[in-house]
C-alpha cells in the first residue's frame, strides 16, 4: 500500500471519530483535526519500529487514544495546554514562589510525581543522542511517551489533590 493511500484511510477513520466526539465543530475544522491526528498516528506508529523492521500496519493500534500512540500524545498536549490556559485565567501563573511553596510542591505524592517528571524530561537529551548515534529514532519515541505519561500522572495527582482540598474546605467551612 502506498503511503498516500494509507494516510487517506487513516484520515477517513479519524474523521469519523472526530465527528462523533466533536459534532459541534465546523466541517473544515473536523477535517483539519482528523488530518493532524492521522499524521501524528502514522508518524508515532512508524517510530515504534527500528529502521530494518518489516512493519504490519495496525489501524486500530495506531489510531487508539490510549496507550503508546500518537493520538494519546496529542491528547496529552491538548490537555496540558488546556490546563495552562485555565491556570493563566485563574491567575495561577502569578503565584509568588517561596521556599515554603517549593518545599510543599516537592514533598508527598505530588512531589514524587514531579521528581519522576523531571528525571524523565532530563533523559530526553540522552535519548536524542542515542538515536543520532545509532540512527534509530525509535529511542526518542519511547522516552517522549514516558515523559507524556508522567506529565499526565503529575497533572492528575495535582488536580485530584486540589479537588480533595476543595471538598474538605466546603465540609469544614460550610
Amino acid at each position: 500500500m502506498k503511503a498516500d493511500d494509507l494516510l487517506d484511510k487513516l484520515e477517513a477513520a479519524t474523521l469519523a471519530e472526530v465527528q462523533q466526539r466533536h459534532g459541534e465543530m465546523k466541517a473544515e475544522e473536523q477535517k483539519l483535526t482528523a488530518h493532524a491526528i492521522a499524521v501524528g498516528a502514522l508518524r508515532f506508529f512508524l517510530l515504534k519500529f527500528t529502521r530494518n523492521a518489516i512493519i504490519a500496519f495496525d489501524f486500530k493500534d495506531a489510531l487508539s487514544f490510549e496507550g503508546e500512540t500518537g493520538p494519546y500524545c496529542q491528547y496529552a498536549v491538548v490537555r496540558i495546554r488546556g490546563i495552562r490556559r485555565k491556570g493563566t485565567e485563574a491567575g495561577a501563573t502569578s503565584v509568588e514562589v517561596t521556599k515554603e511553596s517549593v518545599s510543599q510542591l516537592l514533598t508527598g505524592a505530588e512531589g514524587n510525581s514531579l521528581w519522576e517528571l523531571l528525571v524523565a524530561a532530563g533523559s530526553l537529551d540522552y535519548a536524542v543522542e542515542a538515536a543520532i548515534a545509532t540512527q534509530e529514532p525509535a529511542f526518542v519515541r519511547s522516552t517522549r511517551f514516558s515523559w507524556h505519561r508522567r506529565l499526565i500522572i503529575f497533572i492528575t495527582s495535582i488536580t485530584s489533590c486540589r479537588k480533595r482540598l476543595s471538598r474538605s474546605r466546603r465540609f469544614c467551612c460550610g
